[in-house]
């Protein structure tokens, strides 16, 4: 089993309230504190199977510029998702099921990894 990212996104951020949940001791934390973070896609190569892990980033999101009430940026786009999928030395149709931990409508994640329609199981977790 390989688990790799598809980097599509690079230099992003989240504050420390933001990362660390905020809420009612939001207080505590020092919004000028930045972690690392940016968006990613992950793939699971099993050998028999490819999965793909996707964040849920609809294809029309316009790149967002960060100001300094921004508590998460994902990043600066380097390469468009098919690019960064096709870096790693994987087609769209070797894709054998796509796990969509978000509540992001299963109609883009499919459309996203697999242009050409055709059937894709498509695990969905709960989110509360």
């Amino acid at each position: 089993m390989e688990i790799k990212a598809v980097k599509f996104y690079e230099n992003g951020y989240m504050t420390q309230p933001f990362a660390l949940g905020g809420g009612e001791d939001a207080g505590q934390y020092d919004a000028g504190v930045r972690y690392p973070s940016c968006l990613q896609n992950y793939l699971i190569d099993m050998g028999d199977e490819v999965i793909l892990v996707d964040t849920g980033l609809p294809r029309e999101t316009k790149d967002a510029e960060p100001n300094e009430k921004t508590q998460i940026f994902v990043g600066t786009r380097i390469q468009d998702y098919m690019s960064a999928f096709a870096a790693l030395g994987y087609r769209s149709e070797q894709v054998t099921k796509i796990l969509v931990p978000t509540s992001t409508p299963i109609i883009r994640a499919s459309s996203a990894a697999s242009p050409t329609r055709r059937s894709i199981s498509v695990l969905r977790t709960r989110t509360r």
